[in-house]
């Protein structure tokens, strides 16, 4: 059972987070990535090869070996020879330095990407379902995508977030209830990795600067912290009176049974309900913090000026 107390939960709508993690720019290179990825074509290059163009060679060595290599202009693959290619013609034959030896590069073809044109007419061309426009692609693109986006951006700011949670929640960490974590922290440690001291030593010893001592007290810490956020997400759960579902019980007993090398029979006998349903808790306090950082969400787009993300 845990000792700690929460005497005040935290009001959410005091949380500090400046505009700019609230309005996230959508970008139409983002947004229209995928489709211009599926209907890029490629067509021949008249004039010489540039940046983005598929050059097509046999590079024949010194020695007479020859192999044929795809190279995409500006990739990075091939740094040296596209020094040698760029504005290169097919069939035009070229000698270069390549690795320090002579090599000759016959160009075999260049090919230039055709982008596929963004406009109202080319959208409804695709005859998409419900779209019609660019900016009913834009608006569909936001329907299936804007929470990822969002969640995205939460789980940059979530550290954050749950340190400015912790400070504003009324609670008494009883030590009983951080050393148990701890314990349980290192057991699984022990039980997955091995060698828990090597692990800690290389997460927490900051590269040999810090003691075994001072690193395992790093562990301690942030696994203080953490039991914080756990006995917060209990008492958030008990304040909105959710609990699990026998399912959802069902799943965490297993990842619990499998980490910690216990059955079912001794989570019974042993009174462990509430260590299984640590993992559920401290879900359930993320989860609240994440649904309440979505509900402020809106993305700036163009051509649809601010959207928020409940809209």
């Amino acid at each position: 059972m845990f000792f700690s107390k929460v005497t005040c939960l935290p009001d959410l709508n005091r949380l500090e987070i400046p505009e700019k993690q609230r309005v996230i720019a959508v970008r139409d290179e983002q947004i229209f990535a995928d489709l211009l990825n599926r209907h890029r074509s490629i067509a021949d290059r008249e004039g010489g090869a540039e940046i983005g163009d598929y050059v097509l060679v046999e590079a024949v060595d010194a020695r007479g070996n020859s192999r044929i290599i795809h190279i995409e202009l500006g990739g990075k693959r091939f740094a040296e020879y596209e020094k040698a290619l760029i504005g290169c013609k097919a069939g035009q034959e070229i000698e270069a330095v390549i690795n320090g030896g002579k090599t000759f590069l016959k160009v075999r073809s260049v090919r230039m990407p055709i982008e596929y044109p963004l406009t109202d007419a080319s959208i409804a061309a695709l005859a998409l379902p419900g779209i019609a426009t660019l900016n009913d692609y834009r608006k569909a693109f936001l329907s299936e995508h804007g929470t990822e986006i969002a969640d995205r951006v939460f789980r940059a700011l979530q550290s954050r977030l749950l340190d400015q949670v912790l400070s504003m929640t009324e609670m008494e960490l009883d030590k009983r209830d951080a050393d148990r974590f701890n314990d349980q922290q290192l057991t699984m440690l022990k039980n997955i990795q091995g060698d828990a001291d090597a692990r800690i030593m290389k997460a927490y010893g900051d590269d040999g600067k810090r003691t075994r001592e001072e690193a395992y007290q790093q562990f301690y810490e942030e696994n203080k912290r953490t039991c914080s956020v756990v006995i917060l997400g209990k008492a958030l759960a008990e304040h909105d009176g959710t609990e699990p579902t026998e399912e959802q019980y069902g799943q965490f007993k297993e990842y619990f049974c499998l980490i910690f090398n216990k059955t079912d029979e001794q989570i019974e006998q042993e009174g462990l309900r509430e260590d299984v349903l640590q993992s559920y808790w401290l879900q359930y306090g993320i989860g609240k913090l994440r649904t309440y950082y979505r509900s402020l969400v809106q993305f700036t787009v163009k051509g649809l000026g601010t959207v928020s993300l409940d809209r």
